[in-house]
């Protein structure tokens, strides 16, 4: 848990995640996300899921940026 608190910056002792890590939680969050999308909506085409999908990576990714920027890093 501690390490996917400081991936999504939300560490308070300012610990970080190292590089392999991160492209290891990415693509983990990727896959999920695109599981959820497929289960959520079953009958869209996968256009509009791919494009769900990058939006609700988008949010992800900058929320988790605009964490880690308030954490000072």
């Amino acid at each position: 848990m501690k390490t996917l608190a400081a991936y999504f910056g939300l560490s308070h002792d300012g610990t970080r995640v190292s590089a392999s890590t991160s492209i290891a939680i990415s693509i983990i969050l990727s896959l999920v996300v695109s599981l959820l999308l497929r289960v959520l909506f079953p009958g869209f085409s996968s256009v509009v899921r791919l494009v769900l999908w990058g939006i609700v990576m988008f949010v992800i990714f900058r929320w988790a940026a605009a964490n880690a920027q308030r954490q000072g890093r």
